[in-house]
């Protein structure tokens, strides 16, 4: 009768890599901040608003509608918006 020597720690080393590329890849839970930004008084779009989160340093401008969408992951976040001509709102 053969006798195998098996030796664990490679094929435990292999299964453990090959884990690790999906716990990288596992993201935070993500949610959508979305709206549409007009004027208080007209109630006009406003176009090329920057919409900006400083905390994830990540921001995008309102389309031609006035609508904007960001993705940003979960928990409590500062949004400002920013447009020439205005003040900040937060």
């Amino acid at each position: 009768m053969t006798k195998y020597n098996f030796d664990a720690k490679p094929l435990f080393l292999q299964f453990l890599l090959s884990c690790f590329p999906s716990l990288t890849i596992a993201q935070k839970a993500s949610l959508v901040i979305s709206g549409s930004i007009a004027d208080a008084d007209t109630s006009e779009e406003l176009i090329i608003v920057v919409v900006h989160v400083d905390s994830l340093l990540i921001g995008i401008t309102t389309n031609e509608y006035g609508f904007y969408s960001l993705e940003v992951h979960a928990g409590t976040h500062e949004v400002k918006c920013f447009y020439v001509g205005y003040g900040t709102v937060l």
